[in-house]
């Protein structure tokens, strides 16, 4: 029995170990990112790390802590650099204190109760709480997100605080990545587009989209993913007019198209392409007419990523061609009209704020559509782009964009110019794995 209890305890330290060893990036990182966020508070801030066994980790969390661990609080004060996570102690009641190695100014309490006694400490002084608001303000229990809903358990026991939303402090913080970010976004990318190409190749009539899901993720697995960053998107015929389409069970049919969305996780960064591929490796006249429409209609909207730029505006120069074209009635509605980009990151829709104008460092996708109904025809196309002082660099581009290119890589043969362009790139970490850039 002492022997099956050293083991159990052994295992259990190694699983506690995974679970609260920080990320993959310089741990300094994140207390430069809490301070930054203390600089723009008075009072304190607290975060609650969600559970990754039921609604996920909570991203905020992960980002200002480096840890992905469920059921912890982080709590951060205006006036100390001395922040604390305090944890669920029936997680760590088997793994002894100085074996758990705290980031750089964390330090770790093992009763989550104790919060409350430094949260009231705190509070003498000043009353100001900042919290992510799921809505604002928070005041319906029913339209909170879990995170919210724990930290408002306890705020509930001290009637004196007054709520604050952390949101528009900590997103804008969020939507400007660091070299370490943009890095990790430029590996989940290449893995992300490994997939997509191997799912091109392996394309062909009588595939149900199951299983062309199944090879764009063990492709991820098989390059280090964690998973998917969202359900992947496999819509062929019909399905291909549905934007968040997610059942992928339809046999694909010689003469459609198919819409591929998806996305790796890597080191919890989130990719997104999106490329509409011929069922029959070869786009009919009139799937290649639109087609090349939603590609212009992408080529002037990247044109349009700049700093100062807002989404509206790039959403705005993708909009003008497709009215130009007479695809004004079509373009991005599916049912409703979606936006043409989004801010990429730690979340596939990462937080943002609304209005706010581009600047270098942001990475946002880019992806008109336009959808027939009439002709069960819909074509979209995304990109990853990264905002720099001169303009923008498409991170995605392992992925080819042209219809005769896609053609090609379905064919086999591979599109040399997209593999050289990808190669002289230093920061394309799939030409230095095995099997070569495109293998």
């Amino acid at each position: 029995m002492q022997k099956r209890g050293l083991i159990f305890r052994i295992l259990a330290a190694a699983a506690l170990a995974v679970c609260l060893w920080p990320a993959p990036l310089d741990e300094n990182i994140f207390a430069v990112r809490r301070d930054r966020l203390r600089a723009q508070i008075h009072g304190q801030a607290i975060l609650y790390s969600g559970s990754m066994e039921t609604v996920g980790l909570d991203k905020n969390f992960y980002y200002l802590a480096g840890l992905a661990v469920s059921h912890a609080f982080l709590l951060l004060s205006s006036d100390s650099t001395d922040d604390r996570i305090f944890l669920d102690p029936s997680r760590v009641r088997l793994i002894p204190e100085q074996d758990i190695i705290a980031p750089p100014g964390i330090s770790f309490l093992f009763d989550y109760r104790q919060i409350d006694v430094f949260l009231g400490a705190g509070l003498a002084s000043d009353p100001d709480v900042y919290f992510p608001y799921s809505y604002s303000p928070p005041s319906d229990p029913a339209y909170l997100y879990p995170s919210c809903m724990a930290i408002e358990q306890i705020l509930t026991g001290h009637p004196s605080v007054r709520r604050n939303d952390e949101g528009p402090i900590l997103y804008p913080l969020r939507m400007v990545k660091d070299d370490e970010e943009i890095g990790l976004l430029q590996e989940t990318a290449d893995i992300t587009g490994r997939g997509v190409l191997a799912g091109m190749r392996a394309l062909r009539p009588g595939l149900l989209e199951s299983d062309l899901q199944g090879v764009i993720e063990d492709e991820f697995l098989a390059w280090g993913a964690s998973g998917t960053s969202f359900a992947s998107i496999v819509g062929s015929g019909p399905n291909s007019l549905i934007l968040h389409y997610e059942e992928n069970t339809r046999r694909m049919e010689a003469g459609e198209v198919v819409v591929v969305d998806v996305g790796a996780e890597f080191a919890r960064y989130a990719g997104d392409i999106t490329r509409t591929l011929p069922v029959s490796g070869v786009f009919t006249a009139r799937q290649r007419e639109v087609y090349n429409v939603v590609l212009e209609c992408q080529r002037r909207a990247i044109t349009a990523c700049r700093p100062n730029t807002t989404l509206s505006e790039v959403h705005a120069a993708a909009q003008a061609y497709a009215e130009e074209k007479g695809y004004g009635d079509f373009f991005n509605y599916s049912g409703w009209r979606h936006g043409t980009s989004h801010h990429l990151g730690l979340d596939v829709h990462d937080p943002s704020v609304s209005g706010a104008v581009l600047e270098p460092g942001m990475v946002i996708t880019v992806e008109p559509g336009i959808y027939i109904p009439g002709e069960n025809l819909g074509i979209r196309i995304e990109d990853d782009v990264l905002i720099t002082g001169a303009g923008c660099v498409i991170i995605s581009d392992i992925v080819p964009r042209q219809a005769d290119e896609i053609e090609a890589v379905i064919a086999g043969a591979q599109p040399l110019s997209s593999r050289d362009d990808i190669c002289r790139r230093a920061a394309a970490p799939a030409c230095n794995r095995p099997g070569g850039a495109l293998g």
